[in-house]
């Protein structure tokens, strides 16, 4: 615990004006004390030291997002007379997002509060490589989509969902076909842009709600989670599928189709690609996440032997 003769002399150390971060003394109901913060806040938060002595210029900039739950911590922190460490994002005031540590505790006198005592570190550098991190390890990096083991992840939710509220669920497996070929024949960066072309539009052709990841070189998962059994509003077509589930898959397939019709252009040169698709529904055809992915890998592989001995 901190006490009012730590803060007092820590106050006068004439080298806390040069500390890499936002020190700042907050009174807590004594009119004899006031307010204090280092020269920093110009630097970390671009405001002014008037600006934050002078008005709640900090819960003015917090994050909207975060707003609720920085406050109801702080909140914690003045009831209980104890110390917190939070990690928040902050609206400079040229409109900058800055990721903000905080370690904030309440300082006592004579066993009664007496002052807020904080220190506020720019921490974005950090946030933003922890981000980086954490999105190059669950997408597939040439496309930007969730990859297999992300995929899993939302497929076992929505399988959770599915059960508990008797819920259908669609897995498209797709199959760009040709892909070694273009990559042969016009190097690995073609190859590359075409996977890239074929996932913008194949995530076209489904919900916003719904999930597309890249698995493999060519290959592609659609998830179609939460449809509710009898009528299906979101349909747009004239569908006289009875099920749902079935009635999505067809359309979603066709979206896709028609969106693979248009020539994908690489160098100057058009390219006619093609796809192969497979599905496996949530209860039809399997009742768990292994045998849902299996089926529609299946199912893929069956449409690509046809397609081929149909040309």
């Amino acid at each position: 615990m901190i006490h009012a003769d730590d803060v007092r002399a820590l106050w006068l150390r004439d080298d806390l004006e040069h500390i890499p971060a936002v020190i700042f003394v907050k009174p807590l109901g004594d009119a004899r004390e006031v307010p204090y913060v280092s020269s920093s806040v110009e630097t970390v938060l671009g405001c002014t030291k008037a600006e934050w002595l002078a008005s709640s210029w900090w819960e003015e900039h917090l994050h909207p997002e975060d707003r609720d739950v920085v406050l109801a911590a702080r909140q914690t922190l003045l009831v209980q007379s104890s110390s917190t460490r939070l990690e928040y994002r902050m609206i400079t005031n040229d409109g900058r997002l800055i990721w903000i540590g905080e370690f904030t505790q309440v300082v006592t006198s004579g066993g009664a509060p007496w002052m807020l005592w904080g220190l506020l570190e720019d921490i974005t550098v950090r946030k933003l490589a922890e981000e980086q991190l954490a999105f190059r390890a669950s997408h597939d990096l040439l496309t930007g989509l969730p990859n297999r083991a992300t995929f899993e992840q939302h497929l076992d939710r929505a399988l959770a969902r599915a059960v508990r509220g008797r819920l259908s669920v669609v897995l498209l497996s797709i199959d760009v076909d040709g892909v070694k070929e273009v990559s042969d024949r016009l190097g690995n960066d073609a190859g590359g842009q075409v996977l890239r072309e074929v996932a913008e539009r194949v995530a076209g052709g489904v919900r916003e709600t719904d999930v597309v990841a890249r698995q493999g070189r060519g290959e592609f998962l659609v998830l179609l989670a939460d449809i509710e059994p009898g009528p299906a509003g979101w349909l747009d077509d004239a569908s006289t599928e009875p099920d749902p589930a079935t009635a999505a898959a067809d359309m979603v397939t066709g979206r896709i189709n028609e969106a693979m019709k248009a020539p994908v252009v690489v160098n100057d040169v058009a390219l006619e690609m093609t796809i192969s698709v497979g599905r496996s529904i949530y209860p039809l055809h399997a009742a768990d996440l292994g045998t849902l992915m299996a089926s529609a890998n299946a199912a893929m592989h069956r449409a690509k032997r046809s397609a081929h001995r149909e040309r």
